[in-house]
């Protein structure tokens, strides 16, 4: 006999089940009968899952959603272009600004084939890592350090 039961059932009856309480216990079940620990655990895990699906499932659904969408790439591939005209913007001031504290004048190189080397590179590396990032949402790999250095 279990010491503590009658505190327990005493317990129960000043809590009561009251929905709007989020403390009342809500699982009524005979402490006495077999299989009350199973069947407490199974309505307990049953709950859990019915949050989780109410709670996350629909915010999982519209990151799966986004990640095997092409608007995140489109969006990506759409600032490349911009990205290394600045980019290569800012390196030909900075090498123009050090040649003219040396005395030197303005160095013009044209850089258009380099320019377009770098945008195709990146354009590239995103439509990979674009279809990486769709296979490991649908193959549940999560660990993003061993798939982008291919440890696995």
């Amino acid at each position: 006999m279990n010491p503590f039961r009658g505190s327990l059932e005493a317990l129960d009856d000043r809590q009561g089940l009251d929905a709007n309480n989020p403390y009342s216990f809500r699982y009524r079940f005979n402490r006495g009968e077999d299989g009350y620990a199973s069947r407490l655990n199974a309505q307990i895990r049953r709950d859990q899952w019915q949050d989780y699906q109410q709670r996350f499932m629909p915010i999982h659904g519209e990151l799966f959603d986004a990640t095997l969408g092409r608007d995140l790439v489109d969006q990506q591939i759409g600032r490349v272009d911009d990205n290394v005209e600045q980019s290569f913007d800012v390196a030909e001031a900075s090498v123009n600004n050090r040649r003219q504290r040396m005395g030197l004048s303005d160095l013009t190189v044209d850089h258009s084939a380099d320019k377009a080397l770098a945008k195709v590179h990146a354009k590239n590396n995103i439509r990979q890592a674009s279809q990486q990032r769709k296979i490991n949402a649908i193959t549940g790999a999560s660990n993003a350090v061993a798939t982008n250095t291919g440890i696995s």
